[in-house]
């Protein structure tokens, strides 16, 4: 006990004021006081401390109000069941605060909170990139509050039977941040439909959003269900950090980087390289996995067990251009250090990072299979035309992209498909320049990682830019290509055709003759097996 209130006393001076007063030695919770934060808490200390662990801020409910900490533990949930051990060997500082009596509830003493949390993580070196918060009843609803009102600072968070208001702007702000919540389906206190509709809200907005019904729960059988259930995890979940992300720092000669490794890596597995955009430069790392792009999809989990090495490369220098040289030996290294399918390298980016994959595609043409620029600026050109045709390529653009003009890409795809080239664009026509990445990403029926690792070799159908052509790659008699066309929603016509190796196949005049609106291409073997996804578009 003496070691622990002087160690903290010798901290009051670094940071604000905190002191001890109880010592739970079972669970390794300590009460606290921050002078500055003026706010009780209970911290809870992992074993075998390190430092960059991870942070969990737990909000109580109302029956945990007033001066004395005990009535946070004293009542069942997470508090409780961390101070009695039934949830114990968490690899995380657990910090459970107490909203005073004499205001109404967390969003009153917000920034209070938000005050405490940044003195622990400058006292106990908390990684800024894995701080949960989480929350029962009243505490549910200040998850959802102080998360709204401070969404830079919480990573992941987990609301429990609490309300939420429905508006664009909240759906904006917390589709930025991994939401897991829960309700109880009988609850009579909180009614579960705020909480359900809001999760509707993220996931049509894209946002990495799920929810939990408990059927026959009411409101306080839901923290016991939630935090107890080891198929959940819910509390390893809200420290999570992708594993298989690893930083490399830069040195005298080599870029920085991120490397993630993928599950059962093998020999001859395909690498992916991601270029961010302007805002990663530098040589903080965090940079690139700060903002809404595939660095960040990857390490929070958004997307999973890609089968690929993925190589994210921080640009030193003003522009991807002007490190073409560092950017390829460290490519290279990786290729060689990690046996890398030299046929299945691809390249992709966003914003300079999708204007870099274009420009780094022409100056290694020979490097690269495949790249997905997106939102990046080229010049169409004879010559560019020339040196991209032996490249598969998928680029992506905004049509309300006031930043990067769209129309370069679009002329260039143009181009390389007035050649027969393997090139296709997707058009998002109310997307702007930073709606891009999550549209171009995360889209299921895009799969454009899934794309991007493909073989040369395999199958493949690329709609063309006029709606009414498609090049075949790699056909042969064994399959079976299906053009079905539709009319308002009702098939009128079933074209089947089958193509040997390469060729550009003309829709247009079965087009024009039956006044088409839709077309909806697959492909398949001759056991009617689907050999790629179905391609579908309106014309």
């Amino acid at each position: 006990m003496r070691k622990i209130a002087t160690f903290l006393l010798v901290l009051s001076f670094i940071v604000a004021p905190l002191t001890s007063a109880h010592e739970d030695t079972i669970s390794n919770m300590v009460q606290c006081e921050s002078a500055v934060a003026g706010i009780k808490y209970w911290l809870y200390t992992p074993k075998n401390t390190t430092t960059e662990m991870p942070l969990i801020v737990y909000l109580h409910g109302g029956s945990g109000k007033g001066s004395n900490l005990n009535l946070i533990t004293d009542i069942e949930g997470f508090p409780m069941y961390v101070k009695q051990g039934e949830i114990s060997d968490i690899p995380a500082y657990i910090i459970f605060p107490q909203c005073p009596s004499t205001v109404t509830g967390w969003s009153d003493i917000a920034n209070n909170v938000v005050t405490l949390v940044n003195e622990i993580i400058s006292a106990y070196k908390i990684d800024a990139t894995r701080i949960g918060l989480t929350g029962h009843s009243m505490g549910g609803k200040g998850t959802w509050d102080i998360a709204l009102s401070h969404s830079e600072l919480f990573k992941r968070i987990a609301p429990m039977s609490g309300g939420i208001t429905l508006s664009d702007v909240n759906t904006s702000i917390l589709s930025q941040i991994p939401v897991w919540a829960f309700v109880g389906m009988d609850d009579t206190i909180v009614k579960p439909d705020t909480s359900i509709s809001m999760i509707d809200s993220l996931q049509e907005a894209g946002g990495n959003a799920q929810i939990t019904k408990f059927e026959n729960a009411g409101h306080f059988d839901v923290p016991a269900l939630a935090y107890k259930d080891t198929n959940i995890d819910i509390v390893n979940w809200l420290i999570a950090d992708n594993p298989n992300m690893q930083k490399h720092v830069a040195t005298d000669s080599t870029l920085g980087y991120w490397l993630y490794t993928p599950k059962n890596a093998t020999a001859n597995m395909p690498l992916i390289v991601y270029l961010h955009g302007g805002s990663g430069k530098g040589t903080d790392l965090e940079l690139i996995t700060a903002v809404n792009g595939f660095p960040k999809y990857i390490r929070n989990g958004k997307i999973e067990e890609v089968s690929a090495y993925i190589l994210f490369p921080q640009c030193s220098g003003a522009g991807w251009s002007n490190i073409k040289k560092s950017f390829k030996s460290l490519v290279d290294k990786t290729v060689t250090a990690y046996n890398i399918d030299k046929d299945r390298i691809s390249l992709t980016g966003h914003s300079m990072g999708g204007t870099g994959t274009w420009n780094l595609a022409l100056s290694y043409p020979e490097l690269f299979s495949r790249i997905a620029p997106m939102s990046g600026g080229i010049t169409n050109s004879e010559d560019n035309v020339t040196k991209l045709s032996s490249i598969s390529i998928w680029a992506f653009v905004g049509m309300k992209d006031t930043i990067v003009s769209p129309q370069g890409s679009i002329d260039i795809v143009e181009g390389l498909q007035s050649i027969n080239a393997s090139a296709q664009i997707t058009k998002f026509e109310n997307a702007d320049h930073f709606a891009v990445p999550s549209l171009g990403y995360l889209d299921e029926s895009i799969n454009i990682v899934q794309w991007l690792i493909k073989s040369d070799n395999e199958p493949e159908i690329v709609p063309y830019i006029d709606n009414k052509s498609v090049k075949l790659r790699n056909i042969s008699s064994k399959y079976i290509f299906i053009a079905a066309l539709y009319k308002s929603s009702s098939l009128i016509n079933v074209s089947l055709q089958c193509k040997e190796e390469d060729c550009v196949l003309s829709l247009t005049n079965i087009v024009d003759s039956i006044g088409a609106d839709t077309i909806k291409l697959s492909l398949w073997d001759k056991k009617l097996q689907p050999m790629c996804g179905v391609i579908s578009f309106e014309l």
